[in-house]
């Protein structure tokens, strides 16, 4: 049964992932510091999120997303870069 919890785990933060990915292309700028402040959260606090949240594109998106000027939001975007490059060499170079 645990093995089953896992699986059902990494499938909802698939779709969280993905639904915040999706939020953040929002024109309103208060909604993507929301969506951007749950996905630092994701990273940072649960396990299978990164996986997530490459899965749902959210990499491209934040790159896209530096071209800001909220100091607030820049830092919790790199800092949300940064997890996803740790160890993973794929999102480096996409980053550059």
């Amino acid at each position: 049964m645990h093995g089953f919890s896992v699986h059902i785990k990494h499938f909802f933060y698939r779709i969280v992932a993905y639904h915040i990915v999706c939020v953040s292309s929002c024109p309103v700028e208060q909604v993507v510091f929301y969506a951007m402040s749950t996905l630092h959260n994701l990273l940072l606090h649960q396990d299978g999120a990164k996986m997530a949240v490459h899965l749902a594109g959210g990499l491209q998106k934040m790159v896209a997303l530096l071209p800001h000027n909220n100091v607030k939001f820049l830092a919790i975007t790199a800092d949300c870069l940064q997890i996803l490059a740790y160890g993973n060499q794929e999102s480096k170079v996409f980053s550059i």
